[in-house]
């Protein structure tokens, strides 16, 4: 663990400041005095996930198994973000993001007919998928159970520059529900709750940073033992009345070790009860167990499924921040004597968002979703020249006051021959949110990993400056302009960014103190 520390200071202390700043920014926001709750807008949305056996060449199978957040335009019309991954067959670490929109024609209210278009980038686990554009249009046919539906599907996926193209029937299954939000003007003040278990957002209730690293029992193809990663949590009770129970979503990935490229998203339920029976009320330990999809920089995770168990303990700082300390085993299920397996160490920080508690009063924060395109001038290849390449993105903003914001995002290649390439950041951001009537501007000061694809970013730990201009398009949306810097932990990886990107913001409610 000391040694961890130490190789990884520089990089480390930027990610010890962000938890460390953003926290007294939180907690000495001013706020507006209470007043009238806004229209609650009930937006509804879809969850959806779907398995696709896709054939590749030489009469290989490589399992996809997809998830969809569809956000209803109007009745028939729905659109939103998606992630790809490998889920059997021996391409662990393939991963694409895109976008993914349908439309709906109702049979009966029980059978409903669906077109659907994915368009994403990405790739993995030597899969020849060229530059990384991936496109899949769909016919889909569905059955409702209630708010859960279950569906087949018939589509066409084809990678255009790369060697895939396959026709895969697939099994979906979906969960209808409702992302509760309020309007941006509304955001900065202190609203009356009308209903006090009302949840805004997705319920998540507390996001972590987490630096973990793996020390890994078996490295076919990298330089070292010990790998380390970064990424995010997203946490919430499964239920109001048990606090001590909750689910997790997580996003990692490698940026020391020589695994650049790595990658993992896991779904985690954790027991974690407070030691209040021996007068320690802020202390908690428990346990976590996930499973999720993972893969790439090298590390051998067969068809992509992965699965960890660890100890925890955590201390709460304050009634909205917590850091805790994990330690357990992650593993790739198989028989084959390469398989990846490794101990894990897990330092996080969190904070207690959107979780209103039964409080009757909330702060509007607010969120902004910014699907983005960036333009990488030059990209250093392990073997050929330097390229350009190109990533579709999405990014999400929280904002912390009037001007501050906390921001994570990820990107995936879809051209400049670089399939597998992917780019994950976290960062604070400045914004002046309205220079003129029309025009705001904002920068941000980013860090994270990136990696795959053949790009060689020497470990995978990156920074990246970012500076963008909006011109306003309604109440709620902007179109940007950007131009940056990235950069790797040498000047071999190191290139102007250029960006375009649309950004649509609301509010949500904070809990308080």
């Amino acid at each position: 663990m000391c040694r961890w520390l130490v190789q990884g200071a520089g990089l480390w202390r930027v990610w010890a400041l962000l938890p460390l700043l953003s926290l007294l920014l939180v907690s000495s926001a001013h706020a507006d005095e209470p007043g009238t709750l806004p229209t609650l807008i009930r937006q509804p949305i879809q969850l959806q996930s779907r398995f696709d056996l896709v054939a590749l060449p030489q009469h290989e199978s490589l399992g996809l198994l997809g998830g969809a957040l569809l956000f209803d335009i109007d009745a028939q019309w729905a659109a939103g973000p998606a992630l790809i991954g490998a889920a059997s067959g021996r391409r662990g670490g393939f991963f694409a993001l895109g976008a993914q929109v349908e439309h709906r024609w109702q049979l009966d209210p029980d059978w409903r007919f669906n077109a659907g278009l994915y368009v994403g980038g990405g790739g993995g686990g030597a899969a020849p998928v060229g530059s990384g554009l991936l496109v899949q249009p769909s016919l889909q046919l569905w059955r409702r159970w209630g708010a859960w539906q279950t569906g087949v599907s018939r589509s066409q996926l084809w990678f255009p520059d790369g060697a895939i193209r396959s026709q895969p029937w697939g099994l979906m299954l979906s969960w209808d529900g409702e992302f509760k939000h309020v309007a941006t003007e509304a955001v900065g003040r202190v609203l009356s709750i009308e209903a006090p278990a009302s949840e805004f957002g997705f319920g998540f209730d507390q996001t972590q940073l987490i630096l973990s690293q793996y020390t890994t029992r078996v490295r076919p193809l990298i330089p070292s033992t010990h790998i380390q990663l970064v990424g995010m949590r997203f946490e919430r009770p499964i239920e109001a009345g048990y606090p001590d129970v909750s689910f997790s979503l997580e996003a990692a990935a490698a940026t020391h070790g020589g695994a650049d490229g790595y990658m993992e998203l896991l779904a985690a339920l954790s027991v974690h009860p407070s030691a209040s029976a021996w007068g320690l009320p802020p202390l908690h330990g428990g346990l976590r167990g996930a499973l999720g999809l993972g893969g790439g920089g090298g590390l051998a995770t067969g068809g992509g499924i992965l699965a960890k168990a660890a100890l925890q303990v955590s201390w709460d700082l304050a009634p909205n921040a917590q850091v805790g300390l994990e330690t357990g085993v992650v593993q790739a299920p198989g028989l084959a004597a390469q398989t990846f397996q490794a101990r894990t160490t897990q330092l996080y920080v969190g904070w207690r968002f959107d979780d209103l508690g039964g409080r009757s009063a909330a702060l509007v924060r607010g969120i902004e979703w910014e699907p983005s395109w960036q333009h990488t001038v030059r990209a250093l290849r392990r073997q050929g020249p330097v390229l350009p390449l190109d990533t579709v993105g999405l990014k999400i903003h929280r904002w912390l006051d009037e001007h501050l914001y906390l921001t994570g995002q990820w990107h995936s290649a879809f051209a400049g021959q670089a399939g597998a390439y992917g780019l994950g950041l976290l960062g604070l951001g400045w914004a002046e949110r309205w220079l003129t009537p029309q025009l705001s501007g904002s920068m941000a000061l980013l860090a994270g990993a990136a990696g795959g694809g053949g790009v060689l970013t020497e470990g995978g730990a990156v920074s990246q400056l970012m500076t963008q201009l909006g011109w306003r398009m309604g109440v709620d949306d902007r179109l940007q302009l950007g131009a940056g810097y990235l950069r790797g932990r040498s000047a071999q990886f190191a290139s102007p960014v250029f960006e375009l990107s649309w950004s649509h913001s609301f509010g949500v409610g904070e809990r308080q103190p």
